[in-house]
This record gives structure tokens, sequence and C-alpha cells, in this order.
């Protein structure tokens, strides 16, 4: 009578290309949703390592994203719906509290998409944009793209102005 084959557990402080979770193939330089609790958007991440620690576990190393309202400066009127901002924030968590992959396109790529009309992936994981990058230590945004600003009246009155924000992907302005 053969014996149970036994499960095999990674040999400890070994890096890895890949890891499986759930038949869903996860690979260096993916994007990733990781879990948070209930009622709070997951973080958003990009794989920069992938390890086992001395006990075995598997981990990852990501650089974070964040959205717009997440950082100090806080959501402006010319973020997207869907904006996200690449940062210099690091982080290490178990590869258990992986969500799903993502996509994070490039403000190019999102503007392509949209003038062809092609607003989801197949697959249809989620999806991003990003143009920007933010210092999280000194709070401070660094913007690659905004094409346009304006000043521009809102009533006939010369000292009533609203500044409004041009964006390459939207026709209308985005005034405050």
């Amino acid at each position: 009578m053969a014996s149970p084959a036994k499960s095999v557990d990674p040999p400890p402080n070994t890096v890895y290309k890949t890891f499986i979770l759930v038949g869903e193939r996860f690979t260096l330089g993916d994007t990733i949703l990781v879990k948070q609790d209930k009622g709070v958007k997951d973080f958003v991440g990009k794989i920069e390592k992938i390890y086992t620690d001395k006990q075995g576990e598997v981990n990852l190393d990501v650089s974070w994203y964040y959205r717009p309202e997440e950082t100090k400066i806080g959501k402006q009127p010319y973020h997207a719906m869907n904006e996200l901002m690449a940062s210099n924030h690091k982080g290490t968590f178990h590869v258990g509290c992986v969500n799903s992959k993502c996509i994070i396109h490039s403000l190019e790529k999102y503007e392509e998409l949209n003038m062809s009309g092609q607003t989801k992936q197949p697959g249809g994981l989620p999806e991003f944009m990003t143009r920007s990058f933010y210092d999280y230590k000194k709070g401070k945004l660094r913007v690659s793209s905004i094409k346009v600003m304006t000043l521009v009246p809102l009533t006939t009155h010369t000292h009533n102005f609203s500044l409004c924000f041009f964006l390459s992907f939207s026709p209308q302005p985005i005034c405050v």
C-alpha cells in the first residue's frame, strides 16, 4: 500500500520569480490588489520580490500605489476616478493577503483605450491609470501630465474666476 503524498514546504530564504495562488500565476512586476478590512478599498502594489522567510512562509515585497484621497494632497479636480500614483513607499506581507491581479495603464495607454472605445481589457481585471509619483515621506506629488491649465471667467465680473483643467482624455474642462 502506497503512503499518501507529503506536501513539500518551500525551503526558507529562497527567492522566486513566480508563485501560484488559487490557480492564478503571479510574477515579478505584476500589479496586485491586497486585501483590506471590509468597507475599505484594497491596497494596490507592484510585486518587487517573492521569497520565503526563515519559517518557510512565502512573502512579497511591493512598491505601493496611492489613491489621490489617500495622500496629504487629497483628491484634486483633475484626478481621474480610477487614478493611482506610484510611490516610494515599500511594504512586505504574506502572499495570502493577495486578492487578485490588476492592470495599471500609463496615461498614454489609458487615452488610447478610451479613444478606441476599449474601456476594459480581456479578463475583467480591475483597471487603473497612473501619471504621477507620490513621495509619501515628503507628502509631495510629481504630476507628469496635465495638458493645459487656464483661467476662465465664471460670470461677467472680471474678478470672479475659476481654475479649469483641460485633460487630454476629456473634451470638457474640469473647473473648481
